[in-house]
């Protein structure tokens, strides 16, 4: 779910303004009353606007609708509702919605029950507690961008570039990347290369190899063109299509790159299937019966595949925290080099306001 502790009393009513904006809702209203429950100022909602929908039949709905907004840091009582309820009884709307940035309280949820028993309203009352909320934000991550609020399947790095990529020639992306350092270069195409250049693996010999030991044909910044160049030329891919693809790979492993907490899981990941396969390597090396990973392969040679694994996750083990020491620099050069050919100045203004609203405990790090 979505932490939205840090924002203040206005600042989450306005978060829902901007949320019913973006579902649809016309000629809202924020009444800007007292949030602590409801004031005759704000006549018992935050909130008011008009939904239009279409019907199963083809006809268009027309429903009013009365929002209260709660951004309480213990859970809503019955009488912080009740004000909502009334003014709904006296106006009539079609609807009225509580949202919250966290829970209604049991009481209020037995206090809705009864109320919707002996009074049989007129109006709809619908929540939107802490997860519901969380669900309906995350499909509008400029929401999230605009409150500074990210998670991390919501990294500000991919929030801005996925925020309508303008289009710019394979020819221009190459002239950019050329000038980049070529060992910064390497690394932030390191994700888009797999897509580009098809990998050949020979077996391996000691058992002891990484990954990058057992290619056939390591890949390189000069064969990724020339595939780029053969894809365009040959497979008629389009080469705007092509550069978007690839600024998109490449952002999606700056987000992995920068994020610390991806990274201890991807190390907790790591020391857990190596530990599976030191397990399985012993059982294997005291004579027990074992299924190969190569058909038909002999036990020596089941070995030899296994101990290969092992050493391929030392290695990324041991690059880690490498990956963390690098990232700021590598952030940089990304936001440098490539971003700005990719946004305009509203959506590198947004990243950098995103990057400065990070949570305090990751900065560090990025």
């Amino acid at each position: 779910m979505i932490d939205l502790s840090r924002l203040e009393a206005h600042e989450f009513e306005s978060l829902c303004f901007d949320l019913l904006e973006h579902k649809g809702f016309k000629n809202l209203v924020w009444r800007r009353g007292q949030n602590e429950g409801c004031s005759s100022s704000d006549s018992g909602r935050d909130i008011q606007g008009d939904l239009f929908r279409l019907d199963i039949d083809g006809q268009i709905v027309h429903e009013t609708w009365f929002v209260e907004c709660k951004h309480w840091q213990s859970a809503v009582s019955p009488t912080a509702i009740s004000g909502l309820l009334t003014w709904a009884s006296a106006e009539r709307p079609n609807v009225t919605l509580v949202m919250s940035s966290g829970a209604l309280s049991n009481p209020a949820h037995d206090w809705i029950h009864t109320y919707k028993t002996n009074n049989n309203p007129p109006f709809q009352i619908k929540i939107w507690e802490q997860k519901l909320l969380s669900a309906l934000l995350a499909e509008h991550p400029d929401i999230l961008l605009q409150f500074g609020i990210a998670t991390r399947a919501t990294s500000p790095h991919l929030l801005a570039l996925w925020r309508d990529l303008k289009s710019h020639s394979l020819d221009h992306l190459f002239v950019v990347l050329d000038s980049i350092p070529e060992d910064a270069r390497e690394k932030m195409l390191s994700n888009a290369y797999p897509a580009v250049l098809p990998y050949r693996i020979r077996e391996p010999i000691t058992g002891d190899e990484a990954l990058a030991d057992l290619l056939v044909d390591p890949p390189d910044y000069q064969k990724f063109k020339d595939r780029c160049a053969q894809l365009v030329n040959e497979h008629e891919v389009s080469p705007d299509f092509l550069a978007h693809a690839l600024v998109s790979l490449a952002s999606r492993w700056l987000a992995f790159f920068a994020d610390p907490i991806d990274a201890e899981k991807g190390n907790e990941r790591c020391q857990r299937d190596m530990a599976r396969i030191e397990e399985e390597i012993a059982r294997v090396e005291a004579g027990e019966d074992f299924t190969p990973v190569i058909k038909g392969a002999s036990r020596e040679r089941h070995l030899e595949t296994l101990r290969g694994c092992v050493a391929n996750f030392r290695s990324q083990l041991a690059c880690s925290a490498d990956r963390l020491a690098d990232s700021k620099e590598l952030v940089d050069q990304w936001e440098r080099d490539v971003i700005e050919l990719f946004l305009n100045e509203d959506q590198v203004s947004l990243l950098r306001s995103a990057m400065e609203a990070f949570p305090k405990d990751l900065q560090g790090a990025i």
